[in-house]
């Protein structure tokens, strides 16, 4: 009914915009489905594959990977991040069955190392949200993780969810108990501390000026509404 009426009304002009509005909302659901489709993988920890499947992805992951340090260590940032990206695309997509306990832990191990450096890259180039999404996706592969946990915390601090931090530093103090070196990790969870502390604090002081100010601002605003007009003579 919706093309008749435009054709009777618009005419073949009319008829062709409707058409590219139809076209435009049939591939906005499919790209949105496919992102859904995506997402509950990545939840699910991949599909369950053929050995084969591992296989190949295990290859091109592991290739990628090596890449991506390669480029890294060259200072080329933007290149390593591509290739890590390739790296996790590849890995998060397939697993063995729940039989093999031996290939899945190597696919696993394979995979936080990639999403590990996936998050410093992203960091490093400041795409927090990419970022973050990689450090949750280690820390639910390995919840044992100080790494994955701290670039969780590096994340959260770019994106100004700070209150969040402490949670992270908290899991990281945790699981360095017992390790031999649980000194430097402290260190490095006291230096992040420390800089998150200076940054609620240097919020906290620049929200009480801005309120202060506003507060002023509106003292004197009604103190000028409130002044008495002397009646011309």
């Amino acid at each position: 009914h919706d093309f008749r009426r435009t054709h009777d009304s618009a005419g073949a002009r009319g008829m062709e915009d409707l058409l590219r509005a139809w076209e435009f909302r049939c591939t906005r659901l499919q790209l949105d489905s496919q992102a859904k489709e995506e997402r509950e993988l990545k939840l699910k920890g991949g599909a369950i594959g053929t050995m084969e499947e591992l296989k190949d992805a295990m290859n091109t992951g592991g290739r990628c990977k090596q890449d991506g340090v390669m480029e890294w260590n060259k200072g080329n940032v933007e290149d390593a991040i591509r290739c890590w990206r390739d790296a996790h695309k590849a890995l998060y997509k397939v697993r063995a069955p729940d039989t093999h306990v031996a290939e899945n832990k190597d696919r696993n191990d394979l995979h936080i190392a990639v999403l590990k450096n996936l998050a410093q890259a992203a960091i490093k180039l400041e795409h927090w949200n990419e970022a973050l999404e990689a450090a949750d996706m280690a820390v639910g592969i390995d919840d044992q993780d100080h790494k994955a946990w701290f670039r969780k915390a590096c994340a959260l601090e770019g994106l100004g969810r700070l209150s969040e931090v402490e949670k992270c530093l908290t899991m990281i103090d945790s699981i360095s108990v017992g390790r031999p070196d649980r000194d430097r990790i402290q260190r490095d969870t006291h230096a992040k501390r420390d800089k998150v502390r200076a940054l609620v604090d240097r919020n906290e002081a620049s929200q009480k000026r801005m309120l202060q100010g506003g507060v002023k601002h509106a003292i004197f605003s009604e103190e000028r509404d409130t002044t008495a007009v002397l009646p011309e003579r």
